[in-house]
């Protein structure tokens, strides 16, 4: 028996992020294709036929279920400055005693406001994203895990693989890049059933943020240049 869990990264990560993932199908063949089930919160149609693709399921069973979690509720707050962001989010958190998760688009950003809850009297705050080392990284999870951290302050490296029960409201200080990302964040939310919160704070200006990291996915010019001058010497080549 085969699990895969966090499939969508299959679709996802997997033509150039984290290649492995594409390999999958080769380890369950070389197991004698045992039976494969394959998870994942976010399964677009695109996400499900890639998986059922490059997993190579045939005919396989597909138990889909509704998003919508009743036990959290979800808004969204128009805001017309960062200061007003800032003092907002300060707010609601300086009121609670429970656990929760700020999500940010930028790595400086979570650092900063990590930084400015504390200056403000806002205790056991911490920062988690990709550009820590692997063992700072641990730590946080570890103490966010064992309550010893109350607030995290995150980019969207923080919280595959967590599976704290009593996060009770999930914020974003940036709008996420994509509705799956979104759904992925905000259900890490209150998964012991009990009340939460997840809270989007728009600033106009904010997608900006996104083009600018969209725009730097895409291949530069000078790239594409050298690989057409190279595809071409190939072709010189073949004839």
């Amino acid at each position: 028996f085969v699990t895969v869990d966090e499939a969508h990264c299959i679709s996802w990560w997997g033509h150039d992020f984290r290649l492995d993932y594409l390999r999958l199908a080769q380890v369950r063949k070389s197991l004698g294709r045992p039976a494969c089930l394959a998870l994942t919160a976010t399964a677009t149609q695109v996400v499900k036929e890639d998986i059922i693709t490059y997993l190579e399921l045939d005919r396989p069973a597909v138990y889909q279920f509704s998003i919508d979690r009743k036990n959290i509720a979800i808004h969204v707050e128009r805001v017309i400055s960062e200061k007003e962001k800032k003092e907002r989010i300060w707010q609601l958190v300086s009121q609670r005693r429970d656990a929760g998760m700020i999500y940010f688009s930028s790595r400086k950003k979570a650092e900063e406001f990590a930084q400015y809850l504390l200056e403000r009297g806002v205790e056991r705050v911490a920062y988690y994203h990709g550009g820590m080392s692997a063992d700072e990284r641990q730590l946080i999870q570890q103490q966010f895990s064992a309550g010893k951290l109350r607030i995290i302050c995150a980019t969207n490296a923080f919280g595959m693989g967590i599976n704290k029960q009593d996060i009770r409201y999930v914020l974003h200080y940036h709008f996420p890049q994509h509705l799956e990302g979104y759904v992925q964040e905000m259900g890490r939310c209150s998964r012991d059933g009990g009340p939460g919160l997840s809270m989007v704070f728009y600033q106009p200006g904010d997608e900006q943020i996104h083009y600018h990291l969209i725009e730097q996915e895409l291949p530069r010019r000078n790239k594409l240049e050298e690989l057409f001058a190279f595809l071409a010497a190939k072709e010189r080549e073949g004839k």
